[in-house]
């Protein structure tokens, strides 16, 4: 395939991923809880299951760039298993959710599949300069939040000082100019759809500018050979929840595996003592969450890698339903 038909069809998956924050077919549930996929406290990875602890980060890749979303009509339990729009470590790796990322049947993934770019040393650099040229080195006054809409969450970290800045999104109009992959517009970002758009907030029309730069897939950064591979996560987080309980789950959200059967939690810890209660708990009694780390990390993508989201599992002797992300290597410890 051509590269630029290839670049076209990888960006705007991705686009439209930045747009779930503002428009989402669940069920709607006002939260003001917790960030969706908000990069955790770094852990050590070790030999799991693990029951949740967290170690002190390591020598490996430090945080550059990162871009979640919060808040909004967006039942949380939907986010724990999403993982951010876009990751940058300062090693030049750029992490984003891989484009056509569905199993045989068409659904999505249990785990979500993680794509890189190594942009190197010097594309490290430039991007260090293109946050510094978007402002986002420095807090601004945020966008006040919208009834409906989710809030995009940017946060830098540029000599060891973390900058966290926050933008709502806008309703987009669509004869606007357009950004690469998407023609005609981007819909949901402020200032990006005409100079009469009403969040056309200058801050925040930088902040997606610089997004849109970083997951066009053709711009290099000044790199002259630039790679993209499947990440390999060496550990995961785990969220899982009993079905049928009190305030819980009330039945299974999908069916069996592709094999007719229920898929058996293939670690040799049961749920009922897998990491650590989940604080809070989403309205979802019995929710635990931990760190699946090592061989066991590798486990879990075997024997589960292939079952769609959504997917229950058995365990304890009752059905489990699972969310798992993988964690990054600037979330990871040394």
């Amino acid at each position: 395939m051509p590269a630029s038909g290839r670049s076209a069809r990888r960006a705007i998956p991705i686009l439209t991923a930045i747009l779930v924050a503002a428009c989402s077919a669940q069920t709607p549930v006002p939260s003001p809880t917790a960030p969706t996929a908000a990069p955790p406290t770094p852990v050590t990875p070790t030999a799991s299951p693990d029951p949740g602890s967290i170690g002190a980060p390591g020598a490996g890749p430090g945080l550059l760039l990162s871009v979640t979303s919060e808040g909004g009509f967006i039942n949380p339990v939907v986010t724990l298993g999403t993982v951010p729009q876009l990751v940058v470590d300062d090693d030049g790796r750029l992490y984003t959710p891989a484009p056509d990322a569905n199993l045989d049947s068409g659904e999505t993934p249990l785990i979500p599949p993680i794509d890189v770019r190594d942009l190197g040393a010097g594309g490290a650099a430039a991007i260090a300069d293109a946050i510094r040229a978007a402002g986002l080195d420095r807090e601004h006054q945020n966008v006040g939040v919208a009834a409906d809409a989710g809030v995009t969450v940017f946060t830098v970290v540029l000599n060891g000082v973390e900058v966290v800045n926050r933008y709502t999104f806008a309703g987009g109009r669509p004869d606007g100019p357009g950004l690469p992959g998407l023609p005609g517009g981007l819909p949901g970002v402020p200032g990006a759809n005409g100079p009469d758009d009403p969040m056309a907030d200058a801050a925040a029309a930088a902040a997606f500018a610089l997004l849109a730069r970083l997951i066009d897939p053709s711009e290099t950064w000044g790199a002259s050979d630039v790679t993209t591979t499947t990440y390999e996560p060496p550990a995961f987080r785990v969220f899982a929840a009993p079905v049928g309980v009190p305030s819980g789950l009330d039945g299974p959200s999908s069916g069996p595996d592709a094999t007719g059967r229920t898929p058996s939690w293939p670690l040799a810890a049961g749920l009922g003592a897998f990491g650590t209660e989940a604080v809070p708990d989403l309205g979802l009694a019995g929710l635990r969450t931990g760190i699946v780390q090592a061989s066991d990390a590798a486990t879990l993508v075997a024997r589960l890698g292939t079952v769609p989201a959504g997917s229950q599992v058995q365990s304890d002797g009752r059905l489990w339903q699972l969310w798992i992300r993988p964690l990054l290597p600037d979330e990871l410890g040394g």
